[in-house]
């Protein structure tokens, strides 16, 4: 009659138990190790990332500064041309009176064609009072056609402005200055130049001042 003893398992030797835990602890460390380099891997680039970004917009705001300047300097350059003054001022007189423009009007053309030529803007306009457009000259002056109407500002002071206008198809960043004669205003110049509707909506608020073509 034979009896069931129970086997006992035979324990691991030391030197095997020594070897798994050696191999847990190396496994372990390498894990972690992994982690930390791809952690500071995608810390690298997301630093690399955001500097070229910060770097980008420093030298667009830049750019956009430097522009700006240059663009309110040439404006304020252009109402200062007494010609200019001179013609407008006449122009709205012999309207005022019912006599006609059109002579005058080609004089303030050309007037501005010098000044279009030396700044090399797209568009360079001029309006009565009222925002009547009397002359536009440059490349795309087809979008300022002679009798289309801008709205007039409520001018307090004499400093330019930029604006967004819808013209035609195109958006034109523009920077509007009061033409000045005396006390009164009598007119604006308008240098406009052309510009995406993402960005005229991002930079300028989406606020365009639009403006009537007779018909």
């Amino acid at each position: 009659m034979s009896s069931d003893v129970p086997h006992r398992s035979r324990p691991l030797p030391l030197f095997t138990r020594i070897l798994g835990i050696t191999f847990a602890v190396i496994a372990l460390v390498l894990t972690a190790a992994f982690l930390m380099l791809s952690w500071q891997a995608r810390e690298r680039l997301t630093q690399s990332v955001v500097s070229g970004l910060e770097l980008s917009q420093r030298r667009f705001g830049e750019s956009e500064a430097r522009r700006k300047r240059d663009r309110l300097a040439q404006a304020a350059v252009v109402v200062e041309l007494p010609t200019l003054k001179a013609a407008v001022d006449t122009y709205q007189s012999e309207r005022r009176a019912g006599e006609p423009g059109e002579q005058l009007e080609a004089t303030v053309a050309s007037e501005l064609a010098k000044v279009q030529r030396a700044l090399g803007v797209a568009a360079l306009s001029v309006t009565d009072a009222r925002g009547r457009i009397i002359a536009a000259v440059g490349p795309l002056a087809a979008d300022w056609p002679r009798g289309a109407t801008i709205a007039p500002r409520a001018w307090t002071g004499a400093d330019p402005v930029e604006t967004a206008i819808d013209r035609g198809s195109r958006v034109y960043l523009t920077t509007v200055v009061p033409l000045v004669l005396g006390m009164e205003v009598v007119g604006e110049v308008l240098l406009a130049s052309p510009l995406d509707e993402a960005y005229a909506r991002a930079g300028h608020g989406g606020r365009h001042r639009r403006s009537r073509t007779p018909r």
